[in-house]
């Protein structure tokens, strides 16, 4: 992890509105995202194998984590 990066929460269920993700919170170690997300998300059956092109550092369908460099 690079000095200014940080990981953040978001619910992946689109906003009727806008039909975009919404951000939960933000953390600064992955470990501390992912003990975030409530254990029934984190089930096995909803959790989504990452691909060589997935912006998310874990993604457990109905919430993801995407790591970010605000120095960037």
């Amino acid at each position: 992890m690079k000095e200014g990066t940080v990981f953040i929460r978001w619910n992946m269920n689109a906003d009727s509105w806008s039909g975009t993700r919404t951000m939960i919170d933000i953390h600064k170690t992955l470990e501390g995202a992912i003990a975030a997300v409530d254990d029934d998300i984190k089930k096995a059956p909803y959790i989504r194998p990452l691909s060589e092109n997935d912006k998310y550092v874990a993604n457990f369908t109905y919430e993801a984590i995407s790591e970010e460099n605000l120095l960037d």
